[in-house]
Formats: C-alpha cells, sequence, structure tokens
C-alpha cells in the first residue's frame, strides 16, 4: 500500500497543488537464497548472505498518475512507464570485528523493463 498526502501551496499566482495518490498492490516473488549456517553476526567471524528471484507486479501501483495545478494551469504527473515482470539479486555480508561490534556490507539490484533501482549498505554496528 503506498499513499502520499496532497499538497496545497494557497492562493498565491505561483501555488503549486497535487492532489494525493493512495493505491495497493500484490507482488509475487520466486527465487532462490543462501547464507552462512550461522546468522547472528556477533556470534561468528563472518556471515553472508545472498538471493536471486524473478516475479510479478500487479499494474496498480507501477504507473500512477496524479493531476496538479501550478500557477493555475492544470497539468498530469505520471511515472515513467515499468513493466510488470521483476528480477531481483543481492548479496549481503557481515565481518566480526571485535566482541561488540561489526562491519556490515550489502548490494541488491531489481529491475523492470524502464526502471531500475539499486543499492548499497555500508555500516558499522555496536551492541552494547
Amino acid at each position: 500500500m503506498v499513499t502520499q498526502s496532497g499538497i496545497d501551496e494557497g492562493n498565491v499566482a505561483s501555488a503549486l497543488s497535487v492532489d494525493r495518490f493512495t493505491g495497493n498492490g500484490l507482488r509475487g516473488v520466486i527465487g532462490m537464497a543462501a547464507g552462512s549456517k550461522v546468522h547472528d553476526p556477533m556470534n561468528a567471524t563472518f556471515t553472508y548472505s545472498a538471493y536471486v528471484g524473478v516475479g510479478i507486479d500487479s499494474s496498480t501501483l507501477l504507473n500512477p498518475t496524479v493531476t496538479a495545478k501550478l500557477a493555475g494551469i492544470n497539468t498530469v504527473i505520471t511515472t515513467p512507464a515499468a513493466g510488470k515482470t521483476i528480477v531481483q539479486a543481492g548479496l549481503y555480508g557481515t565481518a566480526k570485528v571485535s566482541e561488540n561490534m561489526f562491519a556490515h556490507a550489502g548490494i541488491s539490484d531489481e529491475a523492470h523493463s524502464g526502471q531500475r533501482l539499486g543499492a548499497i549498505n555500508l555500516g558499522l554496528k555496536v551492541q552494547f
């Protein structure tokens, strides 16, 4: 479920107003995942996990459209067209640094036709 509030800047000449958007969707994915036997990074020197999957999204949330008004001119805002079929992949790992600290890193990617979303995560966690 996605909900985006509308905005209205009032009655000034350059005011922007955008209608709210609410949509519901469904995603089905099938794939494979693998990982280290020990999942708790505080109990292992290294941990890892990886996954790959393919799936399909319902069309409700893929290409939303909202109406807007800028300086009194009506317009329609539409997202770029994205396909329903998706491919996902990711790789994550941790390395224990000390008794109460570990570093973590991950990379993931999700691709539709016409759209791609990637992420890189790096960090250090301390447990008290």
